[in-house]
């Protein structure tokens, strides 16, 4: 057996995958499950073999950043204990996009107008028989799919049928489930729109407080670190229109790949106002209300605040992973390296 022939398992799944090879510190695979070839370190493969928190929920984000960053371009993206610490800040699809990414995936893979897509479920859990297991295929669009198992993507197919979009031939027999599943004219139309409205961004939306105080974080941690990444920084106070700034905002949100939100805020000490039961930060209203839209449009949010204001930010949104800086240099590494991790290099990345 040659080395490349040596079993391996999916460092993310433990499903079958094929050995690549392997250089210094990374090893290479082909898993189905995750939907292609991916790279990662032996201090992430630790990370995931050997962690109770890291769930199937968080597996099933980690899968879906695997499947962006191939369609943005990078054929075996890298795992490595930075990407596992920033995926708690990834968006969970809901029902709707994980049913747009079924049909996205099906429309992708066409290579004819009347093209067919054979999927296998088997064997149902019968005594003795193990887990179920997909076929190749179907593991795949699991992968692409953003859920937690395969028979939650064949769910996904009939959901899409009941929307018009897909026929499905039931095949199911002998303890097996198997699908033949094409597009519909009305799927290949919503396939088409979902392609023409789908936003491959190179801005990012900057949310943050336009005091004096913070040029220098701007110019050499916000601005250097989203330039660093390969996008565009786009910071509303610096844009020249006509219209209401709420609509600008609204407008540029829209068109932005991600929004960086930072929560920093100037001060008001308990000496100048008594009855404050502690010093309090100002409330960046305007960030709150950003970030939160953005998220409603099922945009990424990177979320920062200077350090010594992290116990200041509202609890609702303390939840989320923030970077805390410390000061413009602390503030580029960190957030350039996240971006990469979470979203991928941008088109406007220098290549070294």
């Amino acid at each position: 057996m040659t080395e490349k022939d040596r079993p391996e398992k999916c460092a993310i799944w433990g499903t079958p995958a094929k050995y690549l090879g392997s250089s210094g510190d990374y090893l290479e695979l082909l898993s189905d499950r995750t939907g292609g070839a991916y790279r990662v370190t032996n201090s992430a493969k630790k990370m995931l073999e050997g962690s109770d928190e890291f769930d199937q929920t968080k597996r099933v984000l980690l899968t879906n950043w695997l499947c962006d960053q191939r369609k943005q371009g990078v054929d075996c993206p890298t795992v490595t204990s930075y990407v596992l610490d920033s995926v708690p800040s990834l968006t969970v699809p809901t029902i709707m996009e994980q049913c747009g990414r079924a049909l996205d995936w099906l429309y992708r893979n066409m290579k004819k107008l009347d093209q067919q897509f054979s999927f296998e479920l088997a064997p149902i859990n019968y005594p003795g028989q193990g887990p179920k297991i997909g076929s190749a295929l179907l593991q795949v669009l699991t992968a692409n799919c953003g859920v937690i198992d395969e028979s939650d993507a064949i769910s996904l197919l009939n959901f899409n049928s009941h929307a018009g979009f897909v026929n499905i031939t039931d095949l199911s027999s002998m303890g097996k489930i198997s699908c033949i599943v094409s597009l519909t004219f009305e799927g290949l139309k919503e396939a088409e729109r979902r392609q023409s409205t789908s936003i491959e961004s190179e801005q990012a939306f900057v949310a943050m407080w336009f005091g004096s105080q913070m040029d220098e974080c701007y110019e050499n941690g916000f601005k250097s670190a989203i330039e660093d990444a390969g996008y565009r920084p786009m910071r509303i106070d610096r844009k020249e229109h006509n219209n209401k700034i709420d609509d600008e905002i609204i407008a540029e949100i829209r068109r932005s790949k991600f929004v960086v939100a930072d929560f920093t805020s100037e001060i008001i000490a308990k000496s100048e106002i008594p009855r404050l039961p502690s010093d309090t930060a100002i409330a960046r209203g305007g960030v709150y209300f950003e970030a939160g839209f953005a998220k409603g449009l099922g945009k990424e949010v990177i979320w920062t605040v200077r350090k010594d204001l992290i116990d200041l930010v509202h609890f609702d949104t303390r939840q989320f992973a923030h970077i805390t800086w410390s000061g413009p240099k602390d503030l580029r590494e960190q957030l350039s390296a996240r971006i990469s991790a979470t979203l991928g290099d941008g088109p406007l990345k220098k290549k070294s």
